[in-house]
């Protein structure tokens, strides 16, 4: 199979493809990039973490009950939910990395916030009520046999706390 790139220049087929390239790392939904990218860049952050230290923070974001959403309002309705949370990560985290990383999962990596910015930021998101979140600093850890790994699965724990905190609590 052969790739035809659009334009009547080298420059104008490379523009094409870049755009090609960036429309395929994009979730279309949201407008966040994709789980692959995040794969990428995690690994990325925990090899300059290793070599320089220099500090990052994960968090993990869950939006509540989207399958329930979908299923009582429709996909519509839940489309629009997870929409609502892009927008404000985007308006709230404009100097981080954002994606969408499942269904309902997004995840944010920054170097220029610490745990307690990052913390008062989404505890304070204007959707609050319908998240949960985990977050991780690097700040002190060993990573250096990791590969991000560990340290995703560490927000992705405390992720899971906070909803089985939120489960028991609603009852």
């Amino acid at each position: 199979m052969e790739l035809v790139l659009k334009g009547d220049t080298i420059e104008d087929q490379l523009e094409y493809a870049k755009a090609l390239i960036e429309k395929y790392r994009m979730d279309k939904l949201t407008g966040l990039y994709r789980r692959d990218d995040f794969d990428e860049k995690i690994t990325e952050f925990i090899s300059d973490f290793n070599t320089s230290r220099k500090n990052f923070v994960l968090a993990l974001i869950d939006l509540n009950d989207l399958h329930n959403i979908n299923y009582d309002q429709g996909y519509d309705q839940g489309d629009q939910e997870l929409q609502a949370l892009a927008g404000s990560l985007l308006k709230i985290f404009d100097k981080s990395l954002l994606y969408r990383i499942g269904g309902d999962e997004f995840a944010i990596l920054c170097r220029k916030e610490d745990y307690e910015s990052m913390f008062i930021k989404l505890n304070n998101i204007p959707c609050r009520d319908k998240i949960e979140f985990g977050i991780v600093d690097s700040t002190g850890k060993d990573l250096s046999h990791s590969k991000g790994k560990h340290f995703v699965k560490e927000a992705h724990a405390i992720l899971t706390s906070h909803k089985k905190e939120r489960k028991i609590t609603r009852k």
